[in-house]
C-alpha cells in the first residue's frame, strides 16, 4: 500500500486555511504582514488543483 504525505483532500484544508489567514489580515488583525505571505500560497495550491482535476476528468464541458 502506497502511503502520501498530503492528498487532494490536505491540499484543500491547507488552502482554505491560508486563505482564512490572508483574509483575516484584511479585516480582523490589521497590521500583520506575516498573514499576508502566507495567505497568498492559497492559489497556486487551488491553480494546482484545477489543473489536476482538468487533466483527470472525462468530461471536458462539465468540468468548465
Amino acid at each position: 500500500m502506497k502511503k502520501t504525505f498530503l492528498n487532494a483532500t490536505h491540499l484543500r484544508i491547507l488552502a482554505l486555511v491560508l486563505m482564512l489567514l490572508d483574509h483575516l489580515w484584511a479585516t480582523v488583525v490589521p497590521g500583520n504582514n506575516w498573514m499576508t505571505y502566507v495567505g497568498r500560497m492559497a492559489f497556486p495550491i487551488f491553480a494546482f488543483q484545477t489543473a489536476q482535476g482538468y487533466i483527470h476528468t472525462r468530461d471536458f464541458k462539465d468540468y468548465c
